[in-house]
């Protein structure tokens, strides 16, 4: 790795200032020239300790953080600082961003000398609590004689946004560049205005602010903010990006559980855009104002801001103001209307190749796509106009997006090269279009697709099958209106079948418990305006005799995988209905186990003070587990367990996994329930050491042999066939 210079945040802020005066015209913004003569004014010591505060988080600091070998004084600077006006003492949401950084210990004091009681053994999170508590006043008279913020703090971000368009971590990103940790466009990148409208862009900055701020604070100081300011912004004069920011901004006020009805109607109720628009829509309702409710719904479907927008609003009306009488929402009912094809149970969590090895025993040839394929095709199509030599709309080498496709301006900036591809398109001349911008930028980096190997041989299966009039007409979609149309695609297309006529079939696949998202919809919509054949198809997982099953229970000293370890492990393995084998072992957890866990489990730490650690046995458990669907009551929490376990082992496992309780509950409707000592007694299945290892692990194993005998009789009655694609 190399090494920085001396001062190098310095010479990086410096080269924010020159960016700035050497792109952006005389008076552009008169105040920040004012802030660079008076901060170029300032002495070395003095610069260094504004840009060291700077650079860190939070935004209030301490004097006594500042024990930098380059600033030799620093009480002596931070007084100069005061005086000249560069520093202050925190103001109102300022106060709170000091409480989210405060330590516990720092805290805790602060409750102390108000004479709030809290328990010493007390969380961060209840003393943070506590502390928002107290009057604002009482908190600015104690905070304000201690910590300290920068007080010309917007110029420094604004210049920061002028050349990274971000509102934070631009100038850590110079510094993993110099280290050599972050690769950039290098030469490549133009050095060029972001903006040309400087009060569009510092509201665009202040937006982005302050949504990073009630993004990473608690809902605490975002209730603070809710109830303390308005925002006063006129949300209809905004450039398209803060215009997104202010709504999203909106969204994450109305997710606040402690703010009343009418306060999140009325921040609401600004709302321009997705997706704020249609929260309000649904709080009108929930609030009786079905009238207003339905005039709004009317004005946004009458001019949406997004595809997404109108179909949420569409099926909003038709659920509720319709005569149609319709109880579920349109993907509720596309979804339930889909044909379903039944795979084998090893496939869960990989339903996709189920379907494609399914499709592939009816001589179909199927490929797993989706958003990594699609995206790929296009990018590597106009790979030149996007990333190469014919590359533009870059403001600097940290820029990833080409603004045309931000704003829909790419086909007008690359006109004559793009009309060239379509024509090649058209022609049939792709193919070496296609190989050679593949087997020359392969293994360069994108922000869109991940390379691999096998894209070749989908891309010429894709520009081979499909239409170039279809392809064509997507690829000028996504040009035009990338932002909305980069994520949505289908998960799997046939480009084979036994007629050799057939048109390649795009299908969205949903396995068991899994939604329809409406950007799914949206995009499989628009793919079959474009003349694409396109089609949902779910996925049900059957129970296969020939599928081996692990059924696993672990006790461990607490109940979170990073942070806690395994006690003890039984592991029942099954083929069919028959038991093919056992594990049980107790491990050595390598800590004290906590006196709540062995009056629960049994396990002391003198039965486990002799035991295997789990390394010991990772190996030997790894055999025994094998290929198997890995099964558990409650899987997620012993998968997570063995997981762990085996990832401190320096070891990678990944199976399938099914739950018993899942499954119980879809098989045996209506008990009371689920839990295994319960589905026990219902079906008088022995528990004679219920919390120890292996018991559960076979009362387990006794229920999915239940669940399965079920799913096999229900399977030897069903009446699906091979879908007819």
């Amino acid at each position: 790795m190399r090494e920085l210079p001396p001062d190098y945040y310095l010479d990086h802020f410096q080269f924010l200032i020159d960016h700035f005066q050497s792109c952006y015209p005389e008076g552009f913004d008169e105040a920040l020239e004012v802030f660079i003569e008076e901060y170029s004014s300032l002495s070395v010591f003095e610069r260094r300790f504004l840009l060291r505060a700077y650079l860190r988080k939070p935004r209030v600091y301490w004097l006594s953080e500042f024990d930098y070998a380059d600033i030799p004084e620093p009480d002596k600077v931070y007084q100069q600082l005061l005086q000249k006006k560069w520093l202050r003492a925190p103001e109102y949401l300022e106060i709170y961003e000091y409480l989210e950084g405060a330590t516990k210990a720092e805290l805790s004091g602060l409750l102390k000398g108000f004479g709030v009681e809290h328990k010493k053994s007390a969380r961060r999170e209840i003393l943070l609590e506590k502390s928002y508590q107290l009057e604002h006043q009482d908190l600015a008279k104690v905070i304000s004689q201690g910590p300290f913020v920068i007080a010309k703090r917007e110029s420094f971000d604004f210049l920061n946004f002028l050349y990274f368009g971000k509102s934070k971590g631009g100038l850590q990103k110079l510094t993993l560049r110099d280290l050599g940790v972050m690769r950039t466009r290098g030469s490549r990148g133009q050095g060029r205005a972001r903006f040309s409208d400087m009060w569009l862009a510092k509201q665009e900055l202040r937006l982005r602010s302050v949504l990073d701020l009630l993004q990473a604070y608690s809902e605490n100081y975002s209730l603070q903010f809710a109830k303390h300011n308005s925002l006063e912004i006129d949300p209809t004069n905004l450039s398209e990006a803060a215009e997104q920011k202010f709504n999203q901004t909106l969204v994450h006020i109305n997710k606040l559980s402690k703010l009343s009805n009418e306060e999140r109607i009325l921040w609401l109720s600004r709302a321009t855009a997705a997706p704020a628009r249609m929260k309000y829509v649904r709080w009108l309702y929930k609030d009786g104002q079905k009238q207003a409710a339905r005039e709004k719904l009317e004005v946004i479907m009458q001019k949406p801001s997004s595809d997404e927008e109108l179909m949420e609003a569409s099926d909003f009306f038709r659920l509720k103001f319709s005569d149609g009488g319709y109880k579920t929402s349109l993907l509720t009912e596309i979804l339930r209307d889909s044909h379903e094809i039944v795979i084998d149970e090893s496939y869960r969590g990989s339903a996709e190749w189920g379907i494609r090895n399914h499709l592939a025993d009816q001589g179909m040839k199927a490929e797993r796509t989706e958003n990594n394929f699609f995206l790929a095709a296009f990018s590597i199509f106009f790979w030149d106009e996007l990333f190469g030599r014919g590359a533009k709309g870059f403001h600097n080498e940290f820029d990833r997006i080409p603004s045309g496709l931000k704003d829909g301006s790419f086909l007008r900036m690359h006109n004559q090269s793009c009309q060239e591809k379509f024509e090649k398109l058209q022609t049939g001349a792709w193919k070496f279009l296609i190989l050679k911008s593949f087997s020359e930028n392969y293994g360069k980096g994108n922000p869109f697709f991940i390379w691999r190997k096998s894209l070749l041989g989908k891309l010429n299966l894709f520009f081979e099958k499909e239409s170039p009039d279809r392809i064509q007409s997507l690829f000028e979609l996504m040009c035009s209106r990338f932002m909305s149309y980069k994520s949505g695609f289908p998960d799997i297309s046939v480009f084979e079948f036994a007629d050799p006529d057939r048109q390649p079939l795009h299908l969205e696949v949903k396995a068991e418990g899994d939604a329809l998202r409406r950007n799914q919809l949206v995009m499989l919509e628009k793919m079959s305006d474009l003349g694409f054949d396109v089609g949902v198809l779910r996925a049900r997982y059957s129970f296969n005799p020939d599928t081996e099953y692990v059924v696993v229970d672990v006790e461990t000293t607490g109940g979170r995988a990073g942070m806690h370890r395994v006690t003890e492990i039984g592991a029942v393995k099954m083929k069919g209905f028959e038991v093919i084998g056992e594990f049980e072992t107790l491990i050595n957890p390598e800590r004290p186990i906590p006196k709540s866990i062995t009056r629960l489990t049994g396990i002391t730490n003198s039965m486990v003070a002799e035991a295997p650690v789990f390394a010991a046995i990772s190996a030997q458990f790894r055999e025994f587990l094998g290929e198997a669907v890995f099964v558990a009551h409650n899987v997620r929490f012993d998968y997570s367990f063995i997981q762990k376990e085996f990832e401190r082992a320096g070891m990678l496992y990944r199976a399938p996994t099914a739950c018993t309780v899942a499954l119980a509950r879809k098989t045996f409707k209506g008990l009371k329930s689920y839990g295994l000592a319960n589905l026990c007694k219902h079906f008088e299945i022995g528990l004679d050491e219920h919390h120890r290892a292996l018991c559960d692990a076979r009362a387990a194993a006794e229920v999915l042999n239940l669940i399965n005998k079920e799913r096999s009789a229900e399977l030897s009655h069903s009446h699906l066939s091979p879908p007819v694609l």
